[in-house]
């Protein structure tokens, strides 16, 4: 029976991972990223139950990838993209939840030369101006023309910020009170439970004129709490989780502006990937509350996240909780939702509360500010049971992606060009020149070791590259490689293909997938490490037929998956068409020291390239492209780059299972999957026996088939073990040859402890009669081989009594078959001679009485 070799038992998410929601938010394993029966969330609102005085502030952080990605991905998946989606909620519940104010954080778009991402930023916020619903915009690095310069230094004039969202739009907000001289920031003041409060929108790199600008602004409010917003101010530490307090050119916001003026209580800004929170002490001993929330490196760059502030001016208390409207969005719609997709967060530095008392706080500057009359309970328990009604509940952990069972629990891809794996190497030892990585592929693309001399690093040492137990816990191999490298000291190692391996000319033209667990190093540092490499296709790009000059990557390698400055994965190669020039396709920020599954999957009939992280896409694509150029007879390196014809840029950290396939895959295809082993049809014994077999019949051997590299195990009556072979065959020979009168065997498919399919087999063989007079089976001494079951007569087989692996007379008997078999023949031999002998003394007999 034939089987399929790759029926997943799981298959991939369709939708985006997020990888500072893999170091903010968490990313998930594999199997999290997969939606399974829905958890229904069980949230409390930060902060006091309790009816008081209190209204809210909603917070959009960065929306550039929402803004991008718009016309490629979102609109034509969902119709709509999530910044459309939180601006039409405040609209929607700004009465409901006593929404005073909402600030946008700035990156409103990532490429500030694309009008088409202006134009979708300019049709989401268009949702508040036609609602009156009060907000402010600021422009961040990413909307300005030069992010190195100040604002004042800026042709402000001709800036796409000061077009799109600048004073002549500004002015039509109910609560805008002016700009500065560049158009860039601008000032509100919005009203809240009987008292009036400031906010300023900085620009990206204020100069001294507009911090000067602001003083005045305070000056001629001197009454009004105020509160700073702006692109980027509070840091947040790689832990993702610390607080880090602003530097250069944002710490000279602090030190010049926000800690001498008693008014500003509250500072929020984006930019830095995360969320986390702090209390810090301005000039005057006070308190100012700092806010990050940034998720553009999030799931679906942001999934939708954005802040909802609440003041709570009965109970004293700054809450602040992090929903999504596009989860629910999603769900409404009947899209596949994954674990990913939670409408509230409610971990570390995403729902908290702060302690502030609004009357002391703002006394020095304000003696009359008090509490409103208003009373109403938790305006956020009130929005989050709104954002949670209906909502279906978030996909469970999918458990059908397993971890595998042995080496060679992996699955099979017809394709496959290369397959690198460390599980024959010894852990703990070096990998030297006198060393391979075998292809698993069997294609013989084995790869060894460079010399220092052939990679010009004058610093890598031999114990740079070591083999280890560490591995992802999806990886079947089990083993990794080890690279420790440093860019700044030149320490670097490579892994090269031969100069005549078949892979360095394998032809990509018709789509490709690219796989690799990878981990980036505990000690991680964008001055040592970043733009590092994890594997290249060396080669110039320079020398490449038709490929347009670059600037960046004019005589990079032809291929390669890295890392950025940002701890982004990058993939970057030219396509099939050189001359549409380099094409990148990104990760989000991706976390320090664990293992992560990623795959690029380059797909010609639909223009896309994509990666993937643990089986969920990156937003970031790139489009209209399709194959890989190549420079013929150019080796693939594991662990380092190439820049002009130079080895650089080696890795620093984890690299498992890496391989290479001719054609684009899905995630039933890829290393995180297993292969089915438990299915109907999986499994099969070509070769079974016949139900009855003839006297004198031996069966020593199972044939049949099974998916390759499984094991297979006969128990029972008889036993034996075996391994299926590539092309999906196997044979078990019996340890002991099958000969009993009834014989049940089971034969079981399995992945070392990763239990699979299973086959009975029985089948009777006839034993000899016994003969009335046998000693052995006289009434109380029953034969040894007796079975009340067993046949008298021989059974007929479907070929005429003939089976391939039943033979009669072919193996010794068995001592239950001496027992009446070969003791029944001794008895008739015996018997035979008596009978002679007797025959031979009458004959004798008879001829001496004719002599007498």
């Amino acid at each position: 029976m034939n089987i399929s070799i790759r029926n997943l038992a799981a298959t991939a998410v369709a939708t985006l991972g997020s990888l500072a929601m893999i170091a903010s938010v968490g990313i998930a394993s594999p199997q999290t990223a997969i939606a399974d029966e829905p958890q229904q969330p069980q949230i409390t609102a930060p902060g006091s139950a309790e009816n008081g005085s209190r209204f809210t502030m909603a917070v959009i952080p960065d929306t550039q990838f929402y803004s991008r990605y718009s016309d490629s991905n979102f609109v034509p998946e969902y119709g709509k993209n999530p910044f459309d989606v939180q601006t039409q909620w405040i609209a929607d519940h700004k009465n409901d939840f006593d929404i005073r104010f909402t600030t946008q954080l700035g990156d409103i778009v990532d490429q500030y030369w694309k009008d088409n991402e202006w134009q979708a930023a300019d049709k989401a916020m268009k949702t508040l101006d036609d609602t009156n619903t009060p907000y402010s915009i600021l422009p961040g690095n990413h909307d300005v023309t030069n992010a190195d310069v100040n604002d004042n230094q800026l042709d402000y004039k001709n800036e796409p910020f000061v077009k799109w969202f600048g004073p002549n739009r500004a002015q039509h907000v109910s609560t805008y009170q002016g700009s500065d001289s560049t158009g860039m920031s601008q000032y509100h003041i919005f009203e809240a439970e009987g008292q009036q409060f400031l906010v300023f929108a900085f620009a990206w790199r204020i100069s001294d004129d507009t911090i000067a600008w602001a003083q005045k602004v305070l000056d001629a409010h001197p009454t009004l709490p105020a509160i700073v917003t702006t692109h980027d101010l509070l840091n947040i530490a790689a832990d993702q989780v610390t607080p880090v307090d602003p530097i250069l050119q944002q710490g000279e916001l602090w030190n010049k502006f926000i800690s001498q003026n008693d008014q500003i209580f509250l500072t929020i800004n984006g930019h830095f990937h995360g969320s986390t929170e702090k209390v810090r002490k301005n000039a005057h001993g006070k308190d100012v509350i700092q806010v990050l929330i940034d998720y553009q490196m999030s799931y679906e760059g942001g999934d939708g996240y954005m802040g909802l502030s609440e003041f709570d001016l009965t109970h004293n208390q700054f809450n602040f909780t992090t929903i999504s409207p596009w989860v629910v969005s999603k769900a409404k719609d009947g899209k596949k939702l994954t674990s990913y997709d939670k409408p509230v967060l409610t971990d570390t530095n995403r729902q908290y509360s702060i302690d502030i008392n609004y009357t002391e706080r703002f006394k020095s500057f304000n003696p009359n500010f008090k509490a409103g009359t208003g009373s109403t309970g938790s305006l956020l328990a009130k929005a989050q049971a709104s954002i949670l009604d209906g909502f279906p509940g978030t996909p469970a952990d999918d458990e059908s992606i397993a971890e595998p069972g042995s080496t060679d629990d992996y699955t099979r891809v017809p394709g496959t060009l290369a397959f690198w794996r460390a599980n024959d190497l010894q852990s703990g030892k070096a990998v030297t020149g006198d060393m391979t990585v075998k292809d698993a592929s069997g294609n013989g693309n084995d790869l060894h070791r460079l010399t220092n001399d052939e990679t010009k690093s004058a610093t890598a040492q031999d114990g740079d590259v070591t083999v280890s137990d560490d591995h992802d816990q999806y990886s079947s191999a089990g083993k990794s490689l080890t690279f420790v490298g440093d860019n700044s000291t030149g320490r670097y190692s490579a892994l090269s293909t031969a100069a005549d391996a078949a892979v360095n000319n394998a032809d990509l033209s018709k789509g490709y997938t690219i796989e690799a667990f990878v981990r980036v190093s505990d000690d991680w540092s964008a001055a040592k490490n970043q733009w590092t490499k994890i594997l290249t296709r060396t080669g110039n790009r320079s020398r490449i037929p038709n490929a347009p000059y670059d600037k960046w990557d004019g005589t990079a390698a032809a291929a390669w998956l890295g890392i950025s400055n940002l701890r982004e994965i990058q993939w970057s190669d030219l396509p099939a068409d050189a001359s549409k020039g380099t094409w990148d396709t990104w990760s989000s920020e991706v976390p320090l020291g664990r293992w992560m599954h990623i795959a690029v999957v380059d797909d010609p009939a639909t223009g896309m390239n994509t990666m993937y992280i643990n089986g969920v896409p990156m937003i970031r694509t790139s489009q209209n492209r399709g194959g890989m150029s190549f420079e013929k007879d150019k080796a693939w390196l594991l662990g380092a780059g190439m820049t002009n014809d130079t080895v650089d840029n080696g890795w620093n950290g984890g690299i498992g299972e890496v391989r290479i396939i001719d054609h684009p895959t899905t995630s039933k295809d890829w290393l995180l999957a297993r292969p089915d082993i438990s299915s109907d049809g999986t499994l099969s014994v070509t070769d079974q026996p016949a139900s009855s077999l003839p006297e004198g019949s031996s069966v020593t051997s199972l044939s049949g088939k099974g998916v390759p590299g499984a094991d297979i195990t006969v128990s029972g009556s008889s036993e034996g073990d075996a391994k299926v072979a590539e092309d999906g065959t196997w044979t078990v020979t019996l340890k002991t040859p099958a000969t009993a009168a009834q014989n049940d065997l089971t034969v079981t498919q399995h992945m070392g402890t990763r239990q699979g399919a299973s086959k009975q087999v029985t089948f009777a063989i006839a034993q000899p009669a016994s003969k009335p007079g046998d000693d052995n089976n006289k009434p109380g001494k029953p034969g040894e081989g007796d079975n009340p079951n067993q046949p008298t007569q021989p059974g007929k087989t479907g070929n005429g009594g003939k089976t391939a692996n039943a033979t009669p007379n072919a193996a010794k008997p068995s001592k239950a078959l001496g027992s009446t078999g070969s003791a029944i023949a001794t008895v008739l031999t015996v018997a035979v001679i008596v009978l002679a002998a007797g025959v031979t003394a009458l004959i004798i007999k008879r001829r001496a009485a004719h002599r007498h």
